[in-house]
């Protein structure tokens, strides 16, 4: 489970600062111009983490569902190797959809 929270935490890091650094240089330079390729990037980081965001809320839930609902067979079923498999599922997945 804190491989899970570890990787939700840093993509909300990722999409803080995937938008909020232009932004500020908007507001304080006055200057509310950007560049296509500069926009498609900060459009396809944040696009693509907030989908990786939705898979890893999905993995997370079904981790609580095998706990909850077979919490004797909880080890062999979600092994350290499965929780990384399905984080890397999660991340290949959602930068792809993105």
């Amino acid at each position: 489970m804190y491989i899970f929270l570890g990787n939700l935490s840093f993509i909300d890091i990722v999409i803080a600062t995937s938008v909020h650094p232009k932004f500020i240089t908007m507001v304080l330079q006055n200057d509310f111009t950007i560049s296509f390729s500069g926009c498609f990037i900060q459009m396809y980081v944040y696009l693509g983490v907030q989908t990786v965001e939705g898979f890893l809320l999905c993995v997370m839930a079904y981790d609580r569902y095998v706990a909850i609902c077979n919490p004797l067979r909880y080890s062999s079923i979600i092994s350290g190797k499965v929780c990384a498999l399905m984080v890397a599922i999660a991340w290949v997945s959602g930068l792809l959809i993105g």
